[in-house]
């Protein structure tokens, strides 16, 4: 053989070497790897950490009791009413009932202006009313001619 063509392959199988034996220890491995794993709580590399909850595992596995889910709902929700609900994530879901008005176009103000932005209005209900536009503060809902009167809800999402 040419030795350019003994150089390419002597180089390939220098670099292929460590990956493919990684692989082949992975797979032979695998059942235990997955054992091990599931007890691993935390892991941090350098400024990075990461950590795993038994909940996130019991929530995948459908494992959580009523009480369980009850308790990771009050973990997510920093205050709940009938009109909004505040997550710990920052995001607001506002709730509003509205009565549409045939044919006209309305602007509708939000009870709780949103600090940063308005993301989403959901119209519930068999209504054609469509947004308009959003903003922080409030929405304009066009409500088409051909509707009769109808009250329905409106869920405002945003951050």
């Amino acid at each position: 053989m040419d030795k350019a063509i003994m150089d390419f392959i002597s180089a390939l199988t220098g670099h292929l070497a460590w990956p493919l034996l990684v692989l082949f220890l992975v797979l032979m491995f695998r059942d235990n790897l997955k054992r091990l794993l599931r007890h691993i709580t935390s892991f941090k590399h350098g400024e990075t950490e990461l950590t795993f909850a038994e909940q996130s595992e019991q929530k995948l596995t459908g494992g959580l009791t009523g009480a369980k889910k009850n308790d990771i709902k009050f973990q997510q929700v920093v205050t709940t009413n009938e009109y909004y609900t505040l997550y710990a994530n920052g995001t607001l879901v506002q709730r509003m009932s509205v009565t549409s008005r045939p044919g006209e176009t309305v602007m509708l103000v939000f009870p709780i202006t949103f600090p940063n932005e308005a993301t989403a209005v959901q119209v519930v209900g068999s209504t054609g009313a469509r947004v308009i536009e959003i903003t922080p503060s409030n929405c304009k809902i066009a409500y088409p001619h051909n509707e009769t009167q109808q009250t329905f809800k409106l869920l405002i999402s945003g951050v």
